[in-house]
């Protein structure tokens, strides 16, 4: 947080800028905006006033770190900070006895998430800069883990009261003996609330402009173990991540405040992970993202036109040449789709007629959970020139929960992205992403893999 003091006097504006220390929004609301217009003596005393109001927020700030030398750097750096303030107020006072002064204590984050939508591309954003709180939100490279892992069973306290678990039946919640736990997001990118009706009525996604972000932002913790990727889990742990998985877009469904659910999982610093604990998370929306709604009527005047859904004669035309195919097993099939974005880009499909995941057969969990790994395991080893472990994204597309007729044309799948490459300014500008080998090859080297 910074203090901005501004000093008009006669010929001259002195601007005076302390990076005090960073202040929690709490304390910045309580400090507010002054404006200030006093005598020498008012001055001081309220000079002495914000120094032991500063004061207190660095403690306050400093009492919640664990790190030693990051104490120790913030308490010098405060210091010297208010002293510095302190000798430029005085010396200034010195030679005037009257000032305008406006103090400004600003708060680095608004208090609502937004979403944002360009209305001529359609492209939206989601604004959620209390984001950037988040551990090594900044860091894309991968470092051990120093702190306490809040995630691990025996730390519950540490996070927020958990929504949904599978624990054992005679244990409490936000309690130890659990399989899979579910908790809100500490750090959301869109908070519970009521859903303005722009957003319902789809006003929004027509005009463009900002709206409060709305919706629900949960983590789903997959295992009470300490490790990172899937191929590190058994396949029992993966089946209960997927059934969760199932379950929550079922509970959900109920609420008619969403509209369409994101279930993701980022693996790895350079994916976008915060902490090294397998977990994935939920985002559930009151509005289609466009693209998606995009893909949804393509996918709907393509089954109109020919009486079946594109996703499924796209399977059988897969599976008929065979070439992408990675691997089939009796219900599902894994392939390098022919638009791929990133070298050993994969899907998953079931290889019948499923819409929702919601609605997928729990019976054949064990079997999708024990391909889902496999996978994982074909990419890592595929790739075993890296330094560093792989990391990559999983994405699950599902069907909507508002969309007239989904349930005919959607075909649930995963997708799992590695991250070898970033995008860099061609693909920014034009929103085409350069794969450096065909998903042909891809496939081939997958399956070789294991």
């Amino acid at each position: 947080m910074r203090a901005v003091t501004d000093f008009p006097m006669e010929s001259c504006r002195l601007w005076v800028r302390c990076d005090i220390v960073k202040l929690r929004v709490i304390i910045a609301k309580e400090i507010g905006v002054q404006t200030l217009c006093f005598r020498k003596v008012a001055i001081q005393d309220h000079l002495r006033c914000q120094t032991q109001c500063l004061t207190t927020a660095i403690l306050v700030e400093v009492v919640s770190m664990k790190n030693k030398r990051v104490v120790a750097a913030h308490v010098i750096y405060s210091i010297v900070s208010l002293l510095v303030f302190q000798w430029i107020w005085y010396n200034v006072l010195q030679h005037v006895n009257n000032l305008h002064v406006t103090v400004y204590f600003l708060t680095p984050f608004p208090s609502m998430p937004e979403y944002r939508q360009d209305p001529l591309t359609g492209r939206m954003v989601i604004v959620a800069e209390e984001r950037a709180e988040r551990p090594h939100q900044f860091d894309i490279t991968d470092q051990p883990y120093q702190g306490v892992c809040p995630f691990c069973e025996g730390n519950e306290s540490l996070t927020p009261h958990e929504t949904a678990a599978f624990r054992q039946t005679d244990s409490a919640p936000d309690s130890p003996n659990w399989r899979v736990r579910v908790v809100p997001n500490k750090y959301p990118a869109v908070v519970p609330g009521e859903v303005p009706a722009a957003l319902l009525d789809h006003v929004f996604l027509h005009t463009g402009g900002k709206m409060d972000g709305i919706g629900l932002h949960e983590v789903i913790i997959d295992t009470p173990r300490h490790v990172l990727s899937i191929s590190e889990l058994t396949s029992a742990e993966v089946a209960d991540m997927l059934a969760m998985y199932r379950l929550r877009l079922q509970m959900l469904r109920t609420d008619s405040r969403w509209a369409y659910v994101q279930i993701f999982k980022n693996v790895g610093a350079a994916a976008g992970a915060s902490l090294p604990h397998s977990h994935s998370q939920l985002v559930a929306m009151p509005f289609l993202p466009p693209s998606l709604m995009q893909m949804l009527h393509r996918a709907e005047e393509y089954t109109r036109l020919h009486q079946y859904c594109f996703w499924c004669e796209h399977l059988r035309s897969e599976i008929r040449t065979g070439e992408r195919i990675v691997e089939e097993t009796e219900h599902f099939v894994v392939l390098c789709p022919f638009v791929s974005r990133f070298a050993g880009e994969i899907e998953i499909y079931p290889k019948h007629h499923e819409s929702g995941f919601d609605q997928a057969d729990v019976a054949l969990l064990d079997e999708l959970s024990e391909l889902f790994r496999r996978s994982v395991i074909r990419l890592e080893k595929a790739v075993f020139w890296m330094k560093d472990s792989l990391a990559y994204n999983i994405v699950l597309t599902t069907e909507p929960f508002r969309f007239d007729g989904a349930s005919i044309f959607c075909h649930w799948r995963f997708s799992i992205l590695p991250s070898l490459a970033r995008a860099a300014g061609f693909e920014w500008g034009t929103g085409l992403h350069i794969n450096p080998i065909s998903p042909e090859q891809s496939a081939r080297r997958l399956r070789e893999a294991i």
